[in-house]
């Protein structure tokens, strides 16, 4: 094996060739970091760690991964390469359970070799890729910034969907002591309340945007943990999550996520249907954030949608600030050459 591992670091490639995970992880957390310098959140800093810490795992990775270097819906897509050094990427991450859908990420470049077309030749791979994969859509998000990368996209046939708006505060110390709405109970909602979640969903969430909201999807499963690590996390400093249903007599309205972290920065989020989000937002915001006063002092972030209006004036009156823009856009993968193999 030693022969064979040899051999495939030994020959340089140029332009553009399929990743190799067992190889390339290293290369790629460098040239990510590089190309987003200063840009990346808090989930994007995350990435990019397990990025590099799989990358410590060296000869081993050639024991865990495929021969084919990629990891299935986790970890596919290209590289480019000039003289050996990888100065291009592009990753494309399953996004729905059935591979109907991929998100295309990491699209970044080495500043020293923007502008020569490299971006482009990725996602024309990239594309291709996902429809010999049999993919029916290709997501992704840009910043509303970016008009390079936007127009780019246009070009290649991608419409927007959505436009999803992350707010933080560092300090907030004024709530409204807000009563909340007559009739409405909070109670909190666990695993087994997921058919009443993706009800909600249904109804709340505009169509388009509808398409995109991974109601199957465990990651968006942020339902509360059990009382006994709710009040044991609460004693010794544990980050808690806990998702409170908005009822209203027996009918489920909304919900208000409310995650603490010892570390890093509180979430607060927060869905309503649209007959209540004018009266009900800021209320059920404000008893959030006076939730996570109970907690050590953290910056505090929340991700919010362009169908969200209200809850976007309730966080700015507080004196929320805008930190980041997406927009996310969508392309229909045409079903042409298809091969079927996976």
């Amino acid at each position: 094996m030693a022969l064979s591992i040899a051999s495939e670091l030994a020959a340089p490639q140029q332009g553009l060739r399929k990743i190799d995970v067992r190889r390339d992880l290293r290369a790629i957390a460098d040239l990510v970091g590089d190309a987003f310098a200063g840009e990346l959140d808090a989930g994007g800093q995350a990435s990019l760690r397990e990025l590099r810490s799989l990358s410590r795992l060296g000869p081993l990775l050639y024991l865990m991964v495929p021969t084919s270097g990629e990891l299935g819906g986790f970890l596919r897509g290209f590289v480019w390469e000039v003289d050996g050094e990888i100065v291009g990427n592009i990753t494309l991450q399953q996004a729905d359970e059935y591979g109907n859908r991929w998100m295309i990420a990491n699209v970044a470049v080495n500043p020293g070799y923007r502008g020569r077309g490299i971006a482009g030749a990725l996602m024309q791979a990239a594309l291709a890729r996902i429809n010999e994969i049999n993919g029916e859509w290709a997501l992704l998000q840009v910043k509303e910034e970016n008009e390079i990368a936007r127009k780019l996209y246009q070009r290649l046939g991608f419409d927007d969907v959505m436009t999803e708006l992350q707010f933080r505060i560092f300090q907030l110390t004024d709530i409204p002591d807000t009563a909340l709405p007559d009739g409405v109970n909070l109670v909190r909602l666990y695993d087994r309340d997921w058919d009443s979640m993706k009800h909600l969903l249904h109804r709340s969430v505009p169509t388009s945007a509808r398409w995109l909201h991974p109601t199957r999807s465990i990651a968006y499963r942020r339902n509360s943990d059990p009382h006994l690590i709710l009040r044991w996390g609460h004693l010794i400093g544990l980050a808690q999550r806990e998702r409170l249903g908005v009822y209203s007599g027996s009918d489920l309205m909304g919900a208000l996520d409310v995650w603490s972290q010892p570390h890093g920065e509180h979430e607060i989020g927060i869905l309503l249907h649209p007959d209540v989000q004018e009266e009900w937002t800021a209320p059920l915001l404000h008893h959030g954030l006076r939730h996570l006063q109970r907690y050590p002092y953290q910056p505090i972030t929340a991700t919010l949608h362009d169908y969200q209006p209200q809850a976007t004036a309730a966080l700015q009156s507080l004196g929320f600030r805008s930190t980041r823009v997406l927009t996310t856009m969508r392309k229909r993968i045409l079903k042409t050459g298809r091969s079927g193999n996976q």
